[in-house]
């Protein structure tokens, strides 16, 4: 588990799990989390929690560039509508990637293939990164 100011991540059950501090990452703090995450190439899928985040367009098409790289299925919980829209238009472009209202981490975790035998894992990585972040805010009750 790594974090710094704006994102906090972790891997559980060959996920990558990524919670975002409701404020738009810093290049640096972009840069270290981008760094880290190209270096494991056995992610099976991505699971973002990014409730009142904002990523730049140099980072979004990072993002896109990563996901057709290593066509992973990745799910983005948030109640934000326009982080919803992004997703949809990078479907567009081949990624396959669904997003999940904060009551939906349970959907999320299917759609990307977590077994049920190992959801609760992958929650408990999604309550210790919360916490790693001061501006964090829980998307779904324990």
């Amino acid at each position: 588990m790594r974090a710094n100011t704006g994102i906090a991540w972790g891997y559980a059950e060959k996920m990558l799990v990524v919670v975002h501090a409701p404020v738009e990452p810093a290049t640096k703090d972009w840069n270290e989390f981008m760094e880290e995450v190209r270096t494991h190439v056995d992610i099976r899928g991505v699971m973002i929690l990014a409730n009142n985040s904002r990523l730049t367009p140099i980072q979004r098409a990072e993002i896109k560039g990563w996901y057709q790289e290593h066509k992973v299925r990745g799910a983005l919980v948030t109640d934000s509508m326009m982080m919803r829209g992004i997703v949809t238009a990078m479907n567009w472009f081949g990624i396959e990637a669904k997003a999940f209202p904060s009551d939906g981490l349970d959907a999320a975790m299917e759609y990307i293939g977590v077994p049920p035998a190992s959801r609760a894992n992958v929650l408990m990585m999604v309550r210790k990164l919360e916490g790693m972040l001061p501006k964090a805010v829980p998307l779904a009750a324990p």
